[in-house]
């Protein structure tokens, strides 16, 4: 695999490359996305009942699409009248929006609380309460801005050390606003991946993508572009009687040691997603938990069921928009493929290779920097 962009940047976001619809119906515009009937259990209440998610075509913005299913899912958000079959992407920052102008705020202290701690502490408390409140109106009067811009996806930069660890940007910060977590399980393993945790933990700091992206560009000139070339990881050390004193050789072989794991590790996770990342998605989610999730440059919906303890991503391509049997996929292994059930988590009749061959790794589909295609 070729080295990730040789370029210091976040990671962008956008969508999956066209399938083949299974409908024959004309596709709707770009801007418009086709709804999916589902059966679901909400996790909160045990009611089943039934429900649109939004599907996504070649344009669709993930991370907002990720957004609103998770809402829809949750319960906060629905889409009405239910009867229509596609939603307008103006009409879906509309919806979000109201969301955040009608949720009730939650109590931030009980009157007993005000009362027992006095005259002074009355006044600190009230004084809190309105920054409050007055934070939270400039986060929504920011998302309400910021909303309109999701069309185009988002740069990410995502930190390894933690299935949260996310660079902060306006844009990431929306999730936040909406009350949805955002999970990714890029993370470094510290028995696994000793090499690349060494680097991550240590001195030369390669803690997100953007550090290692800078890491392997800087080997890469040490080395005269020998590191991206050499997918073998063993480029031969820089003499000393070429390239000037034994110090800055040192300091040049360090370099090219340092970007050769790097792109190691970017090679054997090219799907943004390692095995210790998984397991720590597994362990640290708790049952019933919607979440929003980064993974091969792509957002969507993560959910962990409650009756088999199982992580499923919400199936969103349009081309599946009629299948009713094909709503989740199961989440069991970096390389995606998993298996496919249908809302209420029963396994379905499509054979795992029918999808998995249109949500091929990264290098396959395009070099990262337009990511956020399909799931897994």
């Amino acid at each position: 695999m070729t080295a990730p962009t040789l370029a210091p940047t976040p990671i962008p976001t956008s969508a999956p490359s066209p399938s083949t619809s299974r409908s024959g119906a004309t596709p709707p515009q770009v801007n418009e996305y086709v709804l999916k009937p589902i059966d679901w259990i909400d996790p909160a209440t045990g009611i089943e009942k039934r429900i649109k998610i939004i599907t996504q075509n070649e344009n669709g913005p993930c991370p907002l699409l990720a957004l609103c299913n998770t809402l829809i899912l949750q319960g906060k958000v629905a889409i009405q009248p239910y009867d229509r079959p596609s939603i307008g992407y103006d009409h879906l920052v509309e919806l979000l929006a109201d969301y955040l102008l009608n949720e009730e705020e939650p109590p931030t202290t009980s009157p007993t609380t005000t009362i027992a701690t006095g005259n002074n502490n009355s006044g600190r408390v009230g004084e809190r309460v309105q920054s409050e409140k007055l934070k939270s109106r400039l986060e929504i009067e920011s998302a309400l801005r910021l909303l309109p811009h999701l069309e185009h996806g988002l740069d990410v930069n995502v930190f390894f050390k933690s299935i949260r660890g996310f660079e902060s940007t306006a844009e990431l910060g929306l999730f936040h606003t909406f009350g949805v977590e955002l999970v990714h399980g890029w993370v470094v393993s510290p028995v696994i991946d000793v090499a690349m945790y060494t680097l991550v933990e240590g001195p030369a700091a390669i803690t997100s993508y953007n550090k290692a992206v800078e890491c392997i560009v800087s080997g890469d000139d040490a080395g005269g572009g020998l590191v991206v070339e050499d997918l073998s990881g063993k480029a031969t050390p820089i003499s000393p009687s070429n390239h000037g004193g034994s110090q800055d050789t040192q300091l040049q072989n360090e370099r090219i040691s340092h970007a050769l794991v790097v792109q190691e590790f970017m090679n054997t996770t090219k799907t943004q997603l390692t095995h210790y990342g998984l397991h720590v998605l597994q362990e640290s989610l708790p049952e019933g938990h919607l979440c929003a999730f980064f993974r091969n440059n792509h957002f969507c919906t993560l959910f962990k069921n409650p009756m088999d303890g199982v992580l499923y991503t919400l199936v969103t391509d349009q081309s599946l928009a009629h299948e009713q049997s094909i709503v989740w996929e199961s989440l069991m292994d970096v390389d995606g493929a998993g298996d496919f059930l249908d809302g209420l988590f029963r396994h379905g009749a499509l054979e795992v290779g029918d999808y998995a061959r249109n949500n091929q790794p990264i290098e396959q589909q395009h070099h990262m920097g337009d990511g956020g295609g399909d799931e897994e």
